[in-house]
Order: structure tokens, then sequence, then C-alpha cells
């Protein structure tokens, strides 16, 4: 193994120190061929169709799903064998292997957007209705009529919609305020690139953008029928 190789490992295990991480039960969710690394579970199979690893990664201690998806090995473009599935860490994107490769992922099926949500309640209010958040298969009329409805009540809402396209997960958000106030809150799995202090402002992770709507505020629809305050046609 390459000397620049060993280095990655040992950084990834002072932040991650998987090899020496106490026993942690395991969540009645979680499967037995999951791998228990530092404060995660993973588990990874082999799925030849898309060339890609079928991974899922849970929370330790309350099995909470955190990523769920494909895939691929770095510099492959395709699957990792079964006998390379051995894990270091998982640094809240990437799943790191044992010999400092990493899978990243393609297409997720599910993936955790706690931090955009803690930003819409900042706006909203704790008290805001939540209309729910709408995932890629599924219709967005309900949610939709939700917010139309807070909205025209001037009662504070937030709404989130899963979006195909913009990386492997890519989530746009709406807040209302009681006042009547618009505020966007759009997450990226892999985090947005660097963006103009007049248009948003990014979470320190990068992974959460967000700001008030452009003014004068109302409310557009999307492509995929979901709800924004950014006009399709600017």
């Amino acid at each position: 193994m390459s000397n620049c190789r060993k280095s990655v490992i040992c950084v990834l295990l002072l932040i991650f120190p998987q090899g020496c991480s106490k026993w942690a039960a395991r969540p009645a969710n979680v499967p037995s061929s999951a791998a228990h690394v530092a404060d995660v579970f993973v588990d990874c199979s082999v799925d030849e169709r898309p060339r890609a690893n079928r991974c899922t990664v849970y929370k330790d201690g309350s099995g909470d799903i955190i990523v769920s998806g494909f895939f691929e090995l770095s510099s492959s473009g395709s699957e990792a064998m079964n006998k390379e599935l051995t894990y270091a860490a998982f640094d809240g994107t990437r799943i790191w292997l044992q010999d400092a490769r990493y899978l990243r992922p393609t297409s997720l099926f599910e993936y955790a957007v706690s931090d955009a949500t803690s930003r819409q309640l900042a706006f909203a209010g704790s008290a805001a209705t939540n209309c729910g958040r709408v995932a890629i298969n599924q219709k967005p009329n309900n949610a939709s009529q939700c917010v139309q409805k807070a909205y025209g009540a001037r009662k504070p809402f937030y709404v989130s919609y899963d979006q195909r396209g913009g990386g492997p997960g890519y989530t746009l958000g709406l807040a209302g305020d009681a006042k009547g106030n618009l505020y966007f809150v759009d997450f990226a799995y892999e985090g947005w690139p660097p963006q103009p202090s007049t248009e948003a402002t990014l979470s320190e992770d990068r992974r959460v953008r967000f700001g008030p709507c452009p003014q004068p505020q109302a409310l557009f629809p999307g492509r995929n029928g979901e709800l924004t305050c950014i006009s399709q046609t600017e």
C-alpha cells in the first residue's frame, strides 16, 4: 500500500476511530449484515445491473437511515466487490474503505435533511404547519395545497420537494412565517458551490442554501408540480 494511502487511512481513523469504538447495541431495524463503523452502521451489497453498490447507512443507537442508495467506487465508475467492502469511516457523504478508496453516491433513494428542516423551522417557527416532504415518485398535490392554504391565511408553514437531477440528493424547500414572508431552504447532499452573498447563505457544511425569496414575493408552480418562490419564466 502506498505511503499516501496509509496517510489517508491514519487521518480517517483519527477523525472516525472505528478501530477503538466501543461495542454498540444493534437497533432492531438494522440488518445483521451491517457493519458497525464509529457512530454508524454500514450495509453495502453488490448490484451488477447498475454497476454500483447498494448501500444504507444507519444511525448508531436509533437505527434511523442517514442515507440509502447506489454508490460507486472512487476512480472506477463501477461497484466494489464483496471482498473490497471493508469499511473505515463514513464522513457524512462518502463511505471510506480500509484501503483509502471510497464509495460515492450516484443515485439516492432516501437521505436525511434534518439540517434543512431546522433552518425552515428557524424561519417559520416551531408551531408551523408541516406540509410534508414529497419524494421523487410522489405527487406534490397535497403538499402544495397545504402550502397555498397556509400562505393564503398568513399561517406559518414549511415544505420540501425531492428533485431529479442536481446531484445524487437534491431537495427544494420553502418556509413561510406568520407575516407572509417566504424563504427558500434548499438541500444538496454533496454540497452547493460557493454562492454570491447577495443571493443565498450557505450552511457551514455547504449542504443547505437558504435566504429570503426574491421581491415581490409570491408562489409559482415548478416544473414538476412543486411550489417555488422563483418564477420559472425569469
